[in-house]
Formats: C-alpha cells, structure tokens, sequence
C-alpha cells in the first residue's frame, strides 16, 4: 500500500507522507503490483506510471538520495578520454559532473528536479531542467559520451531515454546506463525494499532486458558489470542472514563483539556458500554500456 511505502519515507513526518500519497495517487490511484515478463525476465510495476516531478522533489528531499560516490562513476571516467564532451542525463546533484571536470572532461548535466538543478547551477555546472524528453536543449550539440545512472528503472517508458541518448551521440558514441544490481544482496535473497519498488522504482532489470530495450534507437549493448564486493563483505551477509547469526547477536547488533565472533564462526559456512549456492552475489549496481555505429543513428 502507497501509505505504507511512505511511512519508510519520512517516518517522522506525516504532512511529508501524505504529499507523497497524494502525488502518487495521481499515477496510481488503487496503489502498483508488479509482474514479470516470461520472455526476458523484467519485473514491471502495474499500472506502469511514474509518479510526477513533484513526487520525486518530495521523496528526495525527505530520503537525502543524491550520493556523492558510486562505483560506475569512476568506472564510466576511465573509459572516456581527456577533452570529450559528456552528458549526464539525471545529473542529481552533479557529483559525477564534478568528477568529470577533474578529469578534464567537458560535462554538461540535466535532471528532472528543480532542487537538484539549483544544486548543481550554485556549484557552478553546466546543468539544464529537464521536464520531458527534448525539453531541455543542447543547442545541437553531440556527446562522446552520454551517461544515465540510476534513472532507467523510475521510468515507465524506458524507450525514450535511449531515444533521446540517440539523438544527443555522435557516430561511435558510447551510452553508460547504471541500474540497481540483480545480483545486490537485497534482491538476491528476495527480500522486500522500499526503494525498490515503485513509485520509487518502476522497473527492475535482468541482462536480457537491458540487451532488448534499445530497440531500433541505434544502440547496441556491448558488455554488462556487476559492482564487485570484497569477500569479507560477501561472507557477511551470507552469515547474517543465518539464524545461527541472529541468536547469537540479537537485533541490531552488527557492532558488538558477538558480531564478530558470529561472523568467524560462521566463515567456513559463508566460504562453501559463496563457492556453491550464491556465487552470483554482487554489488548495489550494474554498469552497461551501449555503442553507437559509426555512421551515427540510422534513420
């Protein structure tokens, strides 16, 4: 129910809560279910509609979502040479933007909030609003590269995105789309996240339906990456997921000494399953990269 999804939002405030339903409501009156395609596995929120700009200012503001690092950042940086011209679309607060200038990099940004487009513009960046695709111009300007982190699964028409990427690249332009992990702890063990799931996020993603969106955009996805974690990281949440873990620690324990000793007890059981069962556990992201051909979008 949208008022239980909102209560995780901003628990302590009811004014904030009741905003969020009622936008929400907008979109989806009688609350979202999500079903999975049986062709490429992609789980989609019914009805499939987003929620409106004014949501996200709301849910934003209250959930403080703009991160200032994520793995694919500097991931997506090293693949991109000095003096390219890049454009991040759903720029946040333009932590990536800044990290581009320092690798001197022309970055441009644009984003669907109004407070995050204020943020960026008072940091000095090169950042437009963005309220539908096409919207925000570029004067005909193209990009090397273009980036989207953790923008396609709050749409409910993913298409446009590699459309509109289409219509900013050059021939051989490179597309890098970041989306909450598969293979993220969370959604491995299948257990329930209020961030993962909509209004927050419509959509959620398998190799297979990253490969098929592009479409006929012009694109082609030419690899996929999981976030890498360490595995001491990897054996712990294995071991706290344990019943073993939570007798022995209780709740909300993770930093008492019974914490440790659960997590050295439990190593050799993590070790096996890491090596058997859950060889698949990941990171919070995956990185894909999408080519453009040489000669530009066919038309």
């Amino acid at each position: 129910m949208l008022e239980e999804q909102h209560l995780h939002y901003s628990p302590r405030n009811k004014v904030v809560q009741k905003m969020l339903c009622d936008e929400a409501c907008k979109a989806a009156p009688h609350g979202y279910r999500m079903h999975q395609c049986t062709n490429c596995g992609l789980e989609f929120a019914d009805p499939l509609k987003a929620p409106n700009a004014e949501w996200y200012g709301h849910a934003y503001a209250a959930l403080s979502l703009y991160p200032r690092a994520r793995w694919e950042y500097s991931k997506t940086i090293e693949r991109i040479a000095p003096g390219q011209a890049v454009m991040d679309i759903g720029c946040g607060s333009g932590y990536f933007l800044q990290l581009c200038q320092r690798a001197g990099l022309k970055a441009t940004g644009m984003d669907f909030a109004i407070n995050a487009v204020q943020i960026c513009k008072e940091s000095g960046l090169d950042v437009a609003l963005l309220d539908v695709f096409g919207s925000a111009s570029t004067d005909g300007r193209k990009f090397d590269a273009i980036t989207a982190f953790h923008v396609l699964e709050h749409m409910d028409s993913p298409r446009e995105l590699f459309d509109y990427a289409a219509r900013l690249a050059k021939g051989g332009s490179r597309f890098y789309v970041s989306i909450p992990g598969r293979y993220r702890a969370r959604r491995y063990f299948r257990e329930r996240d209020f961030l993962d799931q909509p209004p927050h996020h419509m959509l959620r993603w398998t190799e297979r339906a990253l490969e098929q969106v592009p479409g006929s955009t012009g694109w082609k996805c030419v690899s996929i990456e999981h976030e890498p974690i360490s595995f001491r990281i990897k054996s712990w949440e294995i071991s706290r997921r344990t019943s073993f873990y939570s007798k022995l620690t209780g709740k909300k324990s993770y930093f008492k000494i019974t914490d440790k000793v659960a997590r050295i007890l439990l190593l050799p059981y993590a070790a096996w399953m890491l090596a058997t069962t859950h060889r698949r556990l990941a990171g919070f992201s995956m990185l894909v990269t999408y080519e453009m051909g040489k000669s530009g979008r066919s038309v």
